[in-house]
């Protein structure tokens, strides 16, 4: 999954939690001002939460791994012309960037559109105020530290009331919680919630304002019947109105008790609530960290939890080859300590543990492992801590792989050295070495017959190595300072 779909994801996650939490125990409050702080907090929360990682605070087991394949010059040939085609996974991407695009332009529309009727308004003063008149009959609306209306069509009385609403929108600020919302669509877009989200935020606007006005004094019924009046007119998007579609659920707020301060307590769950969305949108992530944590008293000090790069899992990659006439994509037969299993089941073998792998094909896995060998068989021998495993090739000669494993007692790492031994007439399959890096980013140091080269090792015939030593951690480090430290792999040659 696209680090982006990622980000998404896990946004639109954090947000339906918060905002659940909202519908459920705070929408009906008359706490309007912590409503719009929690409100504001919930487009902060969704758009920065997803970028921490907690589980980079857990400590890991840093391991180095190295996977050498053998692999036969015939697979040089298994190269195909590439189709241009569209994964499930590209093709959502895809579509959520449409998404967002057009989200944005759609954005840019209205601002236009607004700057477009401002552009048109003529100015007139009403005693000490000075208005904004649109060119054509809207709602009354503040924008800017601006006030838009048309006095002609409201009494003295109404226009005071009306006034008063937008001077309050005006002095609260609240054509910030309109932008914050309207940039905030194009990261949710594909949320349903999203529409229910921006009207409580419109709402909640509204209560403020109409709050601030009657604690000046005003008369609420003769408010309430100014809202009444102009509740019929058009308005624009991106601004504060004097009124809403939903004006009777206005009505009711102006006319409900007050909610008793007590009930502010709850707001002291917000902290916990953050938290545990934290743990929910990350719990695949703490779960594979869980599963590498190195809880030893020598641990290392975790890294940033704002990047998930620093997370240093072990991966486990086990490859499958297949030969260049095979044109069917049928999976191979796979052979795991002597029974049979399936290729998922391949994949999740850790490779630590991996003793020594063959490859047969064509008329050798056919005549080894009869017709269930048609497609390719791959045999897997998984190594015990200290001991050797004989292996039959194609041609009816030997090969022992004798595998020694070392703890280190300060690091608790181990280091396996594998030695291989065949006769003079053993396989000739294999002509290329390719040195395989998981876990950690970094080269590995390669001593090729005591010499420090990695530029030989694709000149290599496996069927001159006599032995393959792969130090790790602590370990490398002793023996060979601080070019060890991303590990070493000690090839020794056969001698003649």
């Amino acid at each position: 999954m696209a680090p982006f779909t990622l980000y998404l994801l896990k946004a639109n996650g954090v947000f339906i939690l918060l905002f659940a939490f909202y519908l459920l125990f705070l929408h009906r409050d008359t706490f309007y001002k912590a409503k719009r702080v929690y409100l504001l907090g919930i487009i902060i929360a969704s758009t920065l939460l997803p970028l921490l990682h907690p589980a980079a605070l857990i400590p890991q087991r840093e391991s180095v791994q190295y996977v050498i394949l053998l692999v036969g010059d015939s697979l040089n040939n298994l190269a195909r012309p590439e189709t241009f085609s569209l994964s499930t996974m590209q093709l959502i991407d895809l579509l959520l960037c449409i998404g967002i695009a057009g989200s944005l332009l759609l954005l840019l529309f209205r601002y236009l559109q607004l700057w477009w009727v401002m552009r048109r308004c003529r100015v007139v003063c009403y005693g000490n105020q000075k208005v904004y008149v649109p060119a054509k009959e809207l709602n009354p609306f503040s924008y800017q530290g601006r006030i838009f209306l048309n006095p002609e069509l409201y009494t003295e009385e109404e226009l005071v009331k009306i006034i008063r609403h937008e001077q309050a929108h005006i002095d609260q600020k609240h054509g910030i919680d309109l932008m914050l919302v309207a940039f905030f669509q194009s990261l949710v877009w594909m949320n349903p919630l999203y529409y229910w989200f921006a009207r409580s935020v419109r709402e909640n606007i509204e209560f403020l304002a109409d709050q601030q006005v009657l604690r000046s004094g005003q008369d609420p019924k003769a408010y309430q019947y100014a809202l009444l009046k102009v509740a019929q007119s058009s308005s624009l998007p991106l601004t504060q109105h004097f009124s809403i579609s939903h004006l009777k659920k206005r009505i009711i707020m102006m006319n409900k008790k007050r909610t008793h301060s007590l009930w502010t307590s709850k707001y002291l769950l917000v902290v916990p609530l953050l938290i545990g969305t934290l743990l929910v949108v990350n719990a695949k992530e703490l779960k594979d960290a869980w599963s590498n944590a190195d809880l030893s008293d020598n641990s290392q000090p975790a890294a940033s939890a704002t990047s998930s790069d620093s997370i240093k899992q072990v991966k486990h990659e086990v490859v499958i080859i297949k030969h260049s006439g095979d044109s069917t994509h049928a999976e191979p037969l796979v052979i795991i300590d002597g029974k049979k299993a399936t290729t998922e089941e391949m994949k999740k073998i850790d490779p630590e543990i991996i003793s020594n792998v063959e490859v047969f094909k064509d008329s050798v896995s056919v005549s080894k492992f009869g017709k269930e060998g048609k497609n390719g068989v791959i045999v897997i021998t998984k190594k015990t801590k200290n001991g050797s495993t004989t292996t039959i090739n194609e041609n009816g000669t030997k090969t022992v792989v004798v595998t020694h494993v070392q703890k280190d007692k300060k690091s608790k790492n181990e280091t396996t050295t594998t030695t291989v031994t065949s006769d003079n007439n053993g396989s000739k399959q294999a002509k290329t070495i390719f040195v395989r890096q998981t876990g950690g980013q970094d080269k590995p140091l390669i001593i090729i017959d005591g010499k420090a080269d990695d530029t030989e090792i694709d000149k290599i015939d496996p069927n001159n190595i006599e032995s393959v030593t792969v130090l790790k951690d602590s370990t490398a480090i002793k023996t060979y300072g601080k070019k060890g430290k991303n590990g070493v792999i000690i090839i020794k040659s056969k001698t003649k």
